[in-house]
């Protein structure tokens, strides 16, 4: 077992760890079984780290040659400005909605 797994990591440190939104940590988490509060200073255990670490902790280049790993918008926040009118979202995981 690795030395993390002892200790416990501030959310939001992990998530620049890892070039994640907050929310996107707290989403892969809960999508395993682990519920966590999204409050950005948030310690989660190591054990979570090291499946957080184990989804999206590479360097190489070739581990994203066919793709990011499940999620739609590794490392940012989608955000849509409308002025005016409506527009249809759908996702890839087929959740949808009018705007």
């Amino acid at each position: 077992m690795s030395e993390t797994a002892d200790k416990t990591v501030r959310l939001s440190k992990v998530a620049r760890e890892f070039n994640l939104g907050v929310h996107t940590v707290v989403e892969f988490l809960a999508g395993k079984g682990h519920q966590v509060d999204p409050n950005p200073n948030t310690k989660i255990a190591g054990d979570l780290y090291e499946l957080l670490e184990a989804e999206f902790g590479t360097d190489k280049a070739e581990d994203y040659l066919a793709g990011f790993p499940e999620h739609p918008h590794r490392g940012f926040e989608t955000v849509t400005y409308m002025l005016d009118g409506r527009m249809r979202h759908r996702d890839n995981h087929g959740n949808e909605g009018l705007l």
